[in-house]
């Protein structure tokens, strides 16, 4: 009689216990930390100014930017950071009617993001929003002339940039530590400090990222 009360009883724990403890296994496989690098985007150009045609006459180019990526995931948002650095020579010549405009010079920006992301869908395939707030440190330096001007005119613009971008990714897990990211999204920034007699940089900077995110990560439980 003892025995069979025992059996029952580990019977009802087991029936009773399991699908919590199958809950909590779900629950860890998606908690955790991952950490990323970034090899590729895809970018509207960083500096645009109107009618100019940047980089031999191409709006758009694909950027080789070292980026490291960090994430803190939950059950169903995540938390998110992401480090940027982007350095570009640009050569923009545009003809007018009365002369032409020039401009030669080279751009960089640090940037570090903060955000969340919202899954969508929770398969081998995750889809998810995401929205990150921003803030970059860019100097562009180089040279101007213009037909108003007859000898060239030399610049050196510090920016300092607050942005916000949202944006949609996805994530395919190749195994269970080791994903491929991919990520789209639109870059809004306003510019503060900034000297720009020319108003070579806009401000505010709209740069659609058809690819503003192609890396692969790794996860910490």
């Amino acid at each position: 009689m003892k025995t069979t009360n025992l059996v029952f009883l580990f019977v009802f724990f087991v029936l009773e216990f399991t699908p919590d403890l199958k809950a909590q296994s779900e629950l860890e496989k998606k908690r955790g930390v991952e950490i990323g690098i970034d090899f590729l985007k895809f970018n509207r150009n960083w500096i645009y100014s109107h009618d100019h045609h940047t980089i031999n006459g191409h709006y758009y180019a694909f950027d080789f930017i070292p980026s490291v990526y960090l994430k803190l995931l939950k059950d169903k948002f995540s938390i998110r950071f992401n480090y940027e650095f982007f350095h570009r020579n640009y050569v923009s010549r545009t003809n007018f009617i009365d002369g032409y405009e020039a401009i030669e010079g080279g751009f960089k920006e640090n940037r570090i993001f903060a955000g969340i992301e919202r899954n969508i869908v929770n398969k081998r395939v995750m889809i998810y929003f995401l929205n990150d707030i921003g803030l970059s440190l860019a100097n562009y330096e180089g040279k101007y002339s213009s037909p108003s001007t007859t000898i060239l005119e030399y610049f050196d613009i510090n920016i300092l940039t607050i942005s916000l971008q949202p944006g949609i990714g996805a994530k395919l897990n190749l195994s269970k530590r080791i994903a491929l990211n991919l990520e789209s999204s639109m870059f809004i920034g306003m510019a503060f400090n900034k000297s720009d007699p020319h108003k070579l940089i806009p401000n505010p900077r709209f740069i659609p990222r058809p690819i503003s995110l192609l890396g692969i990560c790794y996860k910490f439980n």
